[in-house]
């Protein structure tokens, strides 16, 4: 429910994903709350998400620890690893304790993981990640999150006082009902203008020709319904 699971958003800011309905997850390995959501978020990745949407995530840099785990998760991201991966990089650091936010602690546990450590090193050290990293940070400054875990939906709403793993999911199983139920209105809305945008050609066209046929004393026979275009109301 708006205002109670979700607020919409004052600036709404444009989506990468064209007509898809895009989610963006701000997050971080390094929160506790991000580890806990995770196994939830997981199986509803696996479960299927509707067809019109299209999942991606930000991981924030609220911390000194999570510049670096930023940069795992692009390095992940970059080498595909990052679905197979990153339930295990929570575990690593909420269940074992490994550093992973440490250099070093990160290569040798990638290669624990079957990664090549050169791939990884160049990866995590390449100007490519750096500016993943930047653009990160400036995506959560201009969506003005709050604290993670924390979901945009669409560029308009933003997930709101969640107090619970199982409340994030209702939260955001509502917020993307709400954007494809905004998106089907639109779409019903540019369908209408495109159909009457048609007609208005097809007369235009008709009076063209009743006009030129009329000069050269040709006789006009006119329809009163020259063409028909076909049109299902919305739902």
């Amino acid at each position: 429910m708006e205002g109670n699971q979700y607020l919409r958003l004052k600036n709404p800011q444009p989506v990468e994903t064209g007509k898809k309905i895009e989610v963006i997850e701000f997050f971080s390995y390094g929160s506790p709350h991000c580890a806990d959501l995770e196994p939830i978020l997981q199986n509803r990745m696996k479960t299927g998400m509707p067809a019109d949407v299209r999942v991606r995530r930000v991981p924030v840099t609220y911390q000194d620890r999570w510049i670096p785990l930023a940069k795992v998760y692009y390095t992940l991201e970059a080498l595909g690893e990052d679905k197979r991966l990153s339930p295990e990089v929570f575990s690593a650091l909420h269940s074992k304790g490994i550093a992973l936010w440490q250099d070093k602690t990160f290569f040798d546990w990638a290669v624990s993981q079957g990664l090549d450590r050169e791939d990884v090193e160049d990866m995590y050290n390449s100007s490519a990640v750096a500016g993943r990293v930047n653009r990160a940070r400036a995506e959560a400054r201009t969506y003005q999150v709050p604290s993670v875990p924390n979901f945009i939906v669409d560029g308009k709403f933003i997930s709101y006082r969640v107090a619970s793993r199982q409340a994030m999911r209702a939260a955001l199983d509502a917020i993307i009902a709400k954007a494809l139920g905004a998106t089907k209105r639109l779409t019903w809305h540019v369908a209408e203008v495109y159909v009457k945008h048609v007609r208005y050609l097809v007369r235009c066209a008709a009076e063209c020709v009743a006009c030129s046929a009329k000069s050269v004393g040709m006789p006009v026979r006119r329809s009163s319904n020259p063409v028909v275009i076909a049109e299902n109301s919305a739902p």
